[in-house]
């Protein structure tokens, strides 16, 4: 279970998801042009930390010793945008300490989230109290405009673990309903964050 983990192992190991902002580990100023833009930064982020791993993100410094002020922007601009998509306004709770919980023996659970309008979004984010261990093992995510008809969101259709973090990027819709389906579990669900979010148009950059 080395690369792949063990999911009733006794303690909770992340991945760690290692990179350089530019091609090489080390400065070379022929490289000034390649610093990672701020999209593949995102897109980074979203597949390490939003896959339940820890990111490290290497900052080579220059012959000053410092780091280049391209790297620096990009790494800026990356952190504002997550700070935007990631604003407590925009989060249902944004409390540490409170969650959701399933009826204990129960696996299965529909959380309806009414939003206060009609919004459009493109991103979502779970999370797990992961002090209670990985314990939701299938959930889809689906929307409503009517309050009648849910549409399934394919990109989080039958999704797995959930863990520390979990973040899927989507194609945009626009929803007054959000429900949440656990369809499968090895214990009772405990959830406790969801957001819905419009990306960050620094993200484009």
């Amino acid at each position: 279970g080395l690369n792949e983990g063990m999911p009733d192992g006794n303690a909770y190991i992340p991945a760690e998801t290692d990179v350089s902002i530019r091609p090489s580990w080390f400065y070379h100023a022929e490289e000034d042009s390649r610093v990672k833009s701020v999209r593949e930064l995102w897109d980074i982020y979203c597949t390490s930390v939003g896959r339940n791993s820890v990111l490290l993100l290497n900052f080579p410094p220059d012959r000053r010793g410092l780091i280049h002020s391209t790297d620096s922007l990009h790494a800026a601009l990356l952190k504002q945008g997550i700070d935007e998509k990631y604003s407590p306004e925009k989060m249902l709770d944004n409390e540490k300490n409170t969650y959701f919980a399933g009826k204990d023996g129960e696996v299965k659970a529909d959380i309806i989230f009414t939003l206060p309008k009609t919004i459009e979004f493109d991103c979502l984010m779970i999370e797990e109290v992961i002090e209670l261990g990985h314990r939701t093992t299938k959930w889809s995510v689906e929307y409503t405009v009517d309050g009648k008809n849910w549409i399934t969101i394919p990109e989080a259709t039958d999704k797995q673990a959930i863990g520390h973090k979990w973040i899927v990027r989507l194609a945009p819709v626009k929803a007054k309903q959000v429900r949440l389906r656990i369809q499968d579990g090895k214990a009772c669900p405990a959830i406790h964050t969801f957001g819905v979010y419009k990306q960050s148009p620094v993200f484009k950059l």
